[in-house]
C-alpha cells in the first residue's frame, strides 16, 4: 500500500520463514508480487485453489485498470471452475468497466468413452 512492493515482499518472506502456514502473510506476499503474476498466483494457490488464485489476480489487475490482463486471468480461473462465484463476479465487473461482453470460456468435456475411443484410434492408427 506504500508503493514499495519489493520491500514488502522481503518482509512477508521473512514472516513466512517464522510462520510458514500464515495465510495473511502468504496473501499479502501475493499482493506485493503483483508485478510478477505467476509468482503471485503460486503463493495464492498455496492457501486456496487455482480458480480462486487466478480470480484474485484478476481482481488486482482490474483495480489497476489492466482489463485485458484481468480477462486472461479470469479465463484461467473459469477454466478450472466454470461456476466460480468470485471469478464470475469479476468477469461481470470487468465487462462493465471495459464495455466488452462477458464471455465464459467453454471447453469441450471429454467423457470416459471419448477418451477410450481416442486411445483406440491412436493405437489402430485411425
Amino acid at each position: 500500500m506504500q508503493k514499495r512492493p519489493s520491500e514488502a515482499a522481503f518482509e512477508f518472506r521473512q514472516a513466512l520463514k517464522l510462520k510458514p502456514h500464515s495465510e495473511v502473510a502468504r496473501n499479502n506476499l501475493g499482493l506485493a508480487l503483483a508485478e510478477t503474476p505467476q509468482e503471485a498466483v503460486l503463493h495464492w494457490q498455496s492457501v486456496s485453489d487455482p480458480a480462486t488464485a487466478h480470480s484474485n489476480m484478476a481482481a488486482l489487475l482490474i483495480e489497476q485498470g489492466r482489463y485485458e490482463d484481468a480477462r486472461k486471468e479470469l479465463d484461467l480461473a473459469l477454466g478450472y471452475n466454470k461456476s466460480h462465484a468470485a471469478a464470475l463476479s469479476n468477469l461481470k465487473l470487468v465487462s462493465e468497466l471495459d464495455g466488452k461482453p462477458a464471455v465464459i470460456p467453454i471447453k469441450p468435456v471429454r467423457t470416459k468413452w471419448g477418451k477410450f475411443r481416442s486411445a483406440v484410434l491412436k493405437v489402430v492408427g485411425g
